[in-house]
């Protein structure tokens, strides 16, 4: 259950009221919430479903910025790569 809610997050598209920059600040925020977790877990299946959540996260900021690219967006109006 958990993993099918996030493939559907990671898997969302970013729609014109929410925009690529609030998706990336999303990601941005999710990243640190794992990694913060993934720094205090001991068992090692949860570290191991925190690597596979990083990697999972790294996959949608790529393809968040590869949208960015072909929109022309550039960091100066990407506030959360500041």
């Amino acid at each position: 259950m958990f993993f099918s809610r996030l493939k559907s997050e990671l898997l969302r598209e970013p729609t014109p009221d929410t925009g690529i920059e609030d998706a990336l600040a999303e990601v941005h925020q999710q990243m640190e919430l794992v990694r913060s977790r993934f720094a205090w877990e001991r068992d090692a299946d949860l570290i191991e479903a925190c690597i596979y959540e990083m990697e999972a996260l790294d996959a949608r900021q790529r393809h968040l910025l590869t949208l960015a690219r072909k929109q022309n967006l550039r960091a100066a109006r990407l506030r959360c790569l500041e």
